[in-house]
């Protein structure tokens, strides 16, 4: 279960592709802007998937100490304000979420190291020297946000511990 089960039944999926992660979700972002404002889309659902904050968080960490992390949160965070805007205005439902959380792979202590290198889904992490890693049983590593707006929510936030594969179920669920 995942990205490929939520958008298993789109007509019209859309792949974009660029080498610098920052440049490829503001690409994203514009393209997700041009579908919510254009009045003519036969559109239903909007999937839009940004990747430079965990692209980030892998090379700086996943920290609040962590200052080019902290900067494209905010970074994303004001490119996304015109398609929130716009999506509010036309009646659109948004859900913004996190799949994971984080840490710094220096901030775990021998113990959670030494299980985090027994992991095999996340040894590319350990491959590419991330300085952030996600992957273990621990709450800093399920940690997520999810923000919903629209006619069932009205601007709900809901912080909480959770893995990746129950998000995309909670999405289903929802809709």
């Amino acid at each position: 279960m995942g990205i490929t089960t939520i958008v298993q039944e789109c007509k019209d999926i859309e792949f974009i592709d660029k080498e610098e992660t920052p440049e490829n979700d503001n690409s994203i972002i514009e393209k997700t802007y041009d579908i919510i404002h254009n009045p003519s889309t036969n559109s239903q659902f909007v999937f839009s998937y940004l990747n430079s904050i965990d692209d980030y968080g892998h090379k700086y960490g996943f920290s609040l100490q962590s200052k080019e992390y902290i900067n494209r949160i905010e970074a994303i965070d004001s490119c996304l304000s015109k398609v929130l805007d716009q999506a509010i205005l036309d009646g659109w439902t948004i859900l913004i979420t996190t799949d994971h959380g984080g840490s710094k792979y220096s901030d775990l202590t021998n113990e959670y190291q030494e299980k985090f290198k027994q992991l095999d889904y996340v040894a590319s992490q350990l491959d590419k020297q991330s300085v952030g890693v996600h992957g273990l049983d621990i709450p800093q590593h399920k940690r997520v946000f999810q923000l919903y707006h629209g006619k069932t929510y009205s601007k709900k936030e809901i912080t909480k511990t959770m893995l990746s594969t129950d998000i995309y179920k909670e999405i289903i669920e929802l809709f």
